[in-house]
């Protein structure tokens, strides 16, 4: 998950946000939230 205003204040960096946790989700297993505030910045 990533949050307007806090992750990013533009549509494409929000996307990318989202995408980099939903990622992160994924690679975690099943049932899995992520927040973008909690990846660290590779």
């Amino acid at each position: 998950m990533a949050f307007y205003p806090q992750d990013a204040r533009e549509a494409r960096p929000l996307i990318d946000a989202a995408d980099q946790a939903l990622y992160r989700s994924k690679a975690n297993g099943r049932n899995t939230v992520t927040r973008f505030t909690d990846l660290t910045a590779d």
